[in-house]
């Protein structure tokens, strides 16, 4: 993360702007996904190039990661450091109950590193974009929009789709409830450089 944040220091803004959107990109689709364990995968963008690091459990699980970065807009290259450590089975018996409460524990933790990874990730691209000057891109707000969504508990992030426009955002997609549509309106609006908020999301089931 930390050679990341030093090649952004000598890249374009623009082009750091573009690497924290495509990452925070993938670490999306990798939480949405069932069969990649996202907090055990580390995603770093560098010049449209993708670098994988972590460990996988299966082959399936490691094809399955490749490739949901090779479906992201603008990636141009995944570099894959992915390690393939089979899960161990589990024994019977009070010590599996304690190896299960472990893991249980393990897990907890990696979300959590991964939610504060997500938003150093979205930092790092407010930062970039203030060395330019005042304004902030319109990449800027969509990436910090869509990481405010996919980490907050009340908004379903992988149902929204968010689009913005020299500052004015536009919201798309289905809501499950009054309160979830107004969630994602005022995290919206509470977002640095929006201008205007539209909404054209549907509530449903």
């Amino acid at each position: 993360m930390l050679a990341g944040i030093a090649a952004a220091q000598d890249r374009p803004a623009t082009g750091a702007v573009k690497d924290a959107w495509i990452t925070t990109q993938i670490q999306a689709k990798y939480f949405g996904d069932s069969t990649v364990k996202g907090s055990h995968i580390d995603v770093d963008t560098t010049n449209s190039v993708v670098t994988l690091k972590g460990e996988v459990t299966s082959q399936a699980e490691h094809q399955r990661a490749v490739a949901r970065a090779k479906e992201v807009e603008g990636v141009t290259r995944v570099v894959d450091h992915l390690k393939l450590v089979p899960a161990t089975k589990g024994t019977t018996g009070t010590k599996a109950a304690d190896k299960a409460d472990k893991a249980a524990d393990k897990a907890a933790d990696k979300a959590d590193a991964a939610k504060d990874k997500s938003d150093k990730v979205a930092d790092k691209a407010e930062d970039r974009a203030d060395r330019v000057g005042n304004e902030i891109s319109d990449v800027w707000i969509t990436t910090k929009l869509q990481s405010k969504y996919y980490l907050d508990d009340d908004v379903r992030g992988l149902n929204i789709d968010v689009t913005t426009n020299a500052g004015v955002v536009t919201l798309s997609g289905k809501v499950m409830s009054a309160a979830e549509r107004q969630k994602a309106l005022s995290l919206a609006k509470a977002t640095d450089g929006v201008k205007q908020v539209i909404d054209k999301m549907t509530l449903g089931g």
